[in-house]
């Protein structure tokens, strides 16, 4: 796994447990084929909530900006 400060949306969801690895592989492969974004499919497949997708953006979003987030 990449450092924990530049993680892509789909290693955070797992890194959070909100997503087991073999679970994401298969919502990345859904996600090659339709060429929506992970957090559309996320939410259309009520495995995380709008406003938990986006709580973890802004984490995202901190972290790839060289802020630490501690959890």
């Amino acid at each position: 796994m990449k450092t924990l400060q530049k993680l892509r949306i789909g290693e955070l969801l797992v890194y959070k447990k909100v997503l087991h690895p073999t679970e994401l592989e298969k919502l990345l492969t859904l996600q090659s084929s339709c060429g929506k974004k992970l957090g559309e499919i996320v939410v259309e497949n009520k495995l995380v909530c709008e406003s938990d997708l986006e709580l973890i953006l802004q984490e995202q979003h901190w972290r790839n900006n060289g802020f630490w987030v501690i959890d």
